[in-house]
C-alpha cells in the first residue's frame, strides 16, 4: 500500500514540474525591426530601429550592423545604440562616398540570443565640394543698371542654400565685396544691379553656396555702363585710417559732368551702397580731392562707404562701394601710484607707472580732497617709457595732500592709480632771523635792510641765511617776523 502511494506522488510531482516548466517563457531571439535611414551624406548616415520583443530576457545590447553586402551581422561593422527604451538609433560614420550599404538593426538579450531586423539599403552621396557655377554675359546695360545672370551646374554634393551675383570695380569679386542673392527658381541665377556710375567698368561673378559651407564661383565677366553727360564721375579711395570710433575716408572727382561741382563728400552706412539719403559728410579738401573724418562710430563694426559729388545741374555721382571695420575699443590705461619720493614744506616729488607706454599723456593729480583727477590740479610727466615722476611746488607747510598717478590714451580714456596721501614738512624758524645785520640785536635797522632787499637794493652787511622758512631768501616772511618781534 505504501509503495503505491509513493509511486502516485512521484507521478503527480513530475506532472507539476512539467506544468511549471511549460508556463515559464523560454529564452529566444529578440524580435527587431529596421526602420528608416536619414541624414545620408557622402560619409555618414543615421539608421533607426525598434525592438518589438525582448525574447524572454532583458536586452543587454542593441545597435546597427552595416556592410557592403546583404544581411550584415555583428561579425561585421556594427555600432551600439544608447537610445532609450526599445528604440534603436545610431549614426554610422567613416563611410565611402557614392557607395551602396546594407544595414540591419540588432538586439542581444542577457541569455545571449541575437535578433536582427530586415536588411535595408542606402547609397552615400558623392564627395562634397564646391558647387560648379557658370557666369552669363550681362544684358540690358544702361548708365546706372545692368541685368546679370548665371547658372548652378552642380551642388557639390550638398543642397544649395544661397546663390547670387558678386560685383565690383575690380576683377574676381567675391563674398567679401558687394553681393546680391538671387530668388530665381531652380538652378537659374538672375539679378539687376542698380545705382551704378555711368561710363564705368564693372566686374561680376555668379556664385552658389551649399549646406556644407562650400562656395563656388563662375568665371569673371565685366560690362561698361553707358556714359550719360551731366552725371559726375567719382572714385572712392581705400580707407585712409581707422580707429575704434572714427575713420578717415576719401576719393576723387574725376569728371564734373559738364557743370561746376557744388558739393562733394562721403556717404556711409552699415548697409552696402549708401547714398546721400543716408549719413553723409561734406569734404572741404581743395580741387577734386575728397577727404573727410567721420566720428562717433561703434567699435568692431563694419561700415560701407562711397565718395559722392553733386554738380550745379543737380546731378549726383557716386564712387564704388567700399567697406571697413572699426578697431576694437581700447582699454582704460592701467596706472599705479607710487610712494612719495621726497617732501619739503612747500614741495614734493611724486611718481608712479603706467602699463602701456604708448599713452598720449601721463602725470600726477593732487589736491586736499581724496581721489583728485585731471579736472583739478595736475602736472604732466616727461619721464621715459612707462615711468611717471613730477615735482609739485607751491604747497602749504604742514598740510595733508592726496595724489594719484594718471594716464590718457589716444581715445581720450583716462586711467588713474590708487589714491595716496602725504603731509608737507613744517617750517623751521631760524633763531637768528631778526639779526639781519649780524649786530646781535633785532631792531629797526634789520627791518630797513629787508625793505631794501624787497625794492632791489642788496646791502653788503646782511646775513642771507637769517630767513624764516629756510629757503635762503630775505623777503616778506622775514619782514613780518621782525615787525612782530619789535612789537613784543
Amino acid at each position: 500500500m505504501k509503495k503505491r502511494i509513493l509511486i502516485i506522488m512521484l507521478i503527480l510531482g513530475c506532472g507539476f514540474i512539467n506544468i511549471l516548466y511549460a508556463q515559464t517563457p523560454q529564452p529566444a531571439n529578440p524580435t527587431v525591426t529596421t526602420l528608416n535611414i536619414e541624414g545620408i551624406t557622402s560619409n555618414q548616415a543615421i539608421v533607426k530601429g525598434l525592438i518589438t520583443d525582448e525574447g524572454g530576457a532583458p536586452i543587454k545590447e542593441k545597435g546597427i550592423c552595416w556592410n557592403t553586402s546583404a544581411n550584415p551581422d555583428i561579425n561585421a561593422s556594427h555600432a551600439q545604440s544608447d537610445a532609450p527604451g526599445e528604440n534603436i538609433q545610431t549614426t554610422i560614420v567613416l563611410l565611402n562616398p557614392a557607395t551602396e550599404y546594407h544595414v540591419r538593426a540588432y538586439a542581444i538579450n542577457k541569455e545571449g540570443f541575437i535578433g536582427y531586423g530586415e536588411d535595408k539599403v542606402f547609397t552615400t552621396s558623392a564627395t562634397i565640394g564646391s558647387p560648379s557655377v557658370t557666369t552669363i554675359e550681362a544684358v540690358s546695360v544702361t548708365s546706372e543698371s545692368a541685368t546679370v545672370s548665371g547658372n548652378v551646374d552642380s551642388d557639390g554634393g550638398s543642397d544649395i542654400i544661397e546663390k547670387g551675383i558678386c560685383w565690383g570695380m575690380s576683377s574676381d569679386p567675391d563674398m567679401n565685396t558687394s553681393c546680391i542673392q538671387s530668388n530665381s527658381p531652380g538652378n537659374d541665377i538672375q539679378i539687376m544691379i542698380t545705382r551704378l556710375n555711368s561710363g564705368t567698368e564693372y566686374h561680376f561673378r555668379a556664385y552658389a553656396t551649399n549646406s556644407q559651407g562650400f562656395t563656388g564661383y563662375g568665371a569673371d565677366k565685366y560690362f561698361v555702363t553707358s556714359f550719360v553727360s551731366g552725371i559726375p564721375l567719382v572714385t572712392t579711395a581705400d580707407v585712409i585710417s581707422v580707429t575704434s570710433k572714427s575713420a578717415v575716408l576719401g576719393g576723387n572727382v574725376d569728371s564734373d559732368g559738364g557743370a561746376s561741382i557744388v558739393s562733394k563728400g562721403v556717404c556711409w552706412n552699415t548697409l552696402p551702397n549708401p547714398d546721400i539719403n543716408n549719413t553723409y559728410i561734406l569734404s572741404e579738401a581743395p580741387g577734386g580731392t575728397i577727404q573727410v573724418t567721420i566720428t562717433e562710430l561703434s567699435p568692431n563694426a563694419q561700415y560701407y562707404f562711397r565718395a559722392y559729388t553733386v554738380n550745379s545741374n543737380g546731378q549726383i555721382g557716386y564712387g564704388e562701394n567700399k567697406t571697413f571695420t572699426t578697431d576694437s575699443a581700447p582699454e582704460i590705461p592701467s596706472v599705479t601710484t607710487g610712494d612719495v619720493i621726497s617732501v619739503t614744506p612747500q614741495s614734493a616729488v611724486l611718481g608712479g607707472s603706467v602699463g602701456d607706454s604708448t599713452v598720449t599723456e601721463k602725470g600726477i593729480c593732487w589736491g586736499t580732497s581724496p581721489n583728485p583727477d585731471i579736472n583739478g590740479s595736475h602736472v604732466q610727466s616727461d619721464a621715459p617709457g612707462g615711468e611717471i615722476q613730477v615735482t609739485i611746488n607751491g604747497l602749504n607747510p604742514e598740510t595733508e595732500y592726496h595724489f594719484r598717478a594718471y594716464a590718457i590714451n589716444s581715445e581720450k580714456m583716462v586711467g588713474y592709480g590708487e589714491d595716496k596721501i602725504f603731509t608737507t614738512d613744517s617750517v623751521t624758524v631760524n633763531s637768528l632771523v631778526c639779526d639781519i645785520d649780524r649786530s646781535g640785536d633785532c631792531d629797526l635797522r634789520d627791518a630797513i635792510l629787508v625793505l631794501q632787499v624787497l625794492v632791489g637794493i642788496i646791502p653788503d652787511d646782511i646775513d642771507i641765511d637769517a630767513d624764516v622758512n629756510g629757503d635762503g631768501k630775505i623777503g616778506i616772511p622775514e619782514l613780518i617776523h621782525i615787525l612782530k618781534k619789535l612789537s613784543e
